[in-house]
């Protein structure tokens, strides 16, 4: 194991050195991000120009903008957009859930295919999406250059970062707890867990879906049923937001990552709590 953790750290070291020194695309993608949005935002009050702007970029798919207000402003309600540049209800509420919780520009993939991306920023609010394609083509970048995720000057940070743990942990003592401290307890009437030593405080969403899972523990609970535990039925079918809220969730119940897995994903069905 500790020969391994040597051996990982060494090639995630090299993987850093050389992530530092190789060009990132997306600092190029990030540019232009920056000089649409500001574009776009200054038209906010003109939605036909807002339309005229779109049409004359091949690049850029659709934009969605917002007033302080958090009120849509683009494209309009009620007057009249041109069908390519409409969004449809789900999709303009999967985007103002994310404007809500944005604090600094990032980028989304919302299309599975990965043709199309977008970029959020807070402020001013809107949301740009480009076609990937396209957008390589005016930056001129080869084919497939934004392909992965966007990470930023960050990708040499990370992988230095994780290769220095490798190394720790192969000179680190390795412990593992004891059984009690793994033992896992709800209490709905305190809105915590404890998990051992460990007391974790839980919002009412937690609460909610623990106390289904805890209700099935070891029977699989599907995803549709854990929307409706944690959300009601207002929820969008393809909405990440589920998977998000149980990583929350895991990082919560094990902020460490030594004790053993609580809730597992059965992959196409759901979730379940491991008894």
């Amino acid at each position: 194991m500790r020969r391994l953790a040597y051996l990982l750290g060494a090639i995630l070291a090299v993987g850093a050195i050389a992530t530092a020194l190789w060009p990132d695309p997306w600092a190029a993608a990030d540019r232009r991000a920056v000089a649409d949005t500001a574009r776009l935002a200054a038209l906010i009050d003109q939605p036909d120009r807002i339309g005229w702007r779109l049409s004359e970029d091949p690049a850029i798919a659709r934009a969605v903008l917002w007033d302080d207000k958090g009120d849509r402003r683009y494209p309009p309600t009620e007057q009249f957009t041109p069908v390519p540049y409409k969004i449809g209800e789900d999709l303009d509420r999967e985007l103002s859930q994310l404007r809500v919780g944005l604090t600094q520009p990032q980028w989304f993939r919302l299309d599975a295919t990965g043709r199309t991306q977008f970029h959020c920023r807070p402020a001013p609010a809107i949301c740009v999406e480009y076609l990937r394609p396209q957008l390589e083509a005016a930056l001129s970048m080869p084919p497939g250059q934004l392909l992965d995720d966007p990470t930023g000057p960050w990708r040499a940070v990370v992988l230095a970062l994780a290769s220095l743990a490798a190394l720790a942990v192969a000179i680190w003592p390795q412990t593992k707890p004891t059984p009690t401290e793994a033992v896992f307890h709800l209490h709905p009437d305190r809105h915590c867990a404890t998990r051992g030593t460990l007391e974790i405080a839980l919002t009412p969403r937690d609460l909610k879906l623990l106390i289904l899972l805890q209700a099935r523990a070891g029977a699989v609970v599907t995803k549709d049923e854990l929307y409706d535990a944690g959300w009601g039925r207002d929820f969008m079918p393809n909405s990440r937001a589920l998977d998000q809220h149980i990583a929350t969730l895991r990082r919560k119940l094990d902020p460490d990552k030594s004790r053993p897995v609580l809730i597992e994903t059965v992959r196409g069905a759901g979730y379940k709590l491991v008894v």
